[in-house]
């Protein structure tokens, strides 16, 4: 019974370290040669086959990533941008 509680517990503090390194990225993608926003653009996170956000009509985005994890950004018809 004991080592039941000690491992329920190690699992409780694991999952707590494991969402303290995640976090929220919001940024905005815009035109490198007016400054206009980009909406559309695919941003993902490299090395994963997680679903990619996309830029809104504002060029905003907002990724869920951990930490030290590596954007990558698509554009239809375009270069791949990390």
């Amino acid at each position: 019974m004991k080592r039941l509680a000690f491992l329920m517990i190690s699992l409780v503090f694991s999952s707590i370290a494991l969402l303290a390194q995640v976090r929220e990225i919001s940024g905005m993608v815009t035109s490198r040669e007016d400054g206009h926003p980009l909406p559309g653009v695919a941003v993902l996170i490299k090395g994963t086959t997680n679903a990619p956000s996309y830029t809104d009509l504002d060029g905003k985005y907002t990724i869920t990533v951990w930490e030290n994890a590596t954007l990558v950004f698509y554009i239809t018809g375009g270069e791949r941008v990390e």
